[in-house]
């Protein structure tokens, strides 16, 4: 017996003309952008409190960098490298 898994994505929001209006709209450039805010994970109660209360109207992304490792991975990929 031969089984594959499959998975299917879609979305069940609006008619087949309007997703073809609004592909219409994206191709020629007459959509905003979705304005992103990155936050620190610190600030996740904030945010979700804001996200609850109406008060978030961009998208909010959590920063999950640990930056003393982002800054020696920056620090080693701008030095000069040895000859081997």
């Amino acid at each position: 017996m031969v089984q594959r898994a499959l998975t299917i994505y879609g979305s069940n929001v609006g008619t087949a003309e309007e997703l073809r209006r609004v592909v219409a709209l994206a191709r020629a450039s007459k959509l905003r952008r979705i304005p992103i805010e990155q936050r620190l994970l610190s600030e996740v109660n904030r945010t979700l409190d804001q996200l609850e209360t109406g008060k978030i109207v961009s998208r909010v992304v959590a920063d999950l960098t640990v930056p003393s490792l982002v800054d020696d991975f920056q620090s080693r990929r701008s030095a000069p490298q040895s000859p081997r």
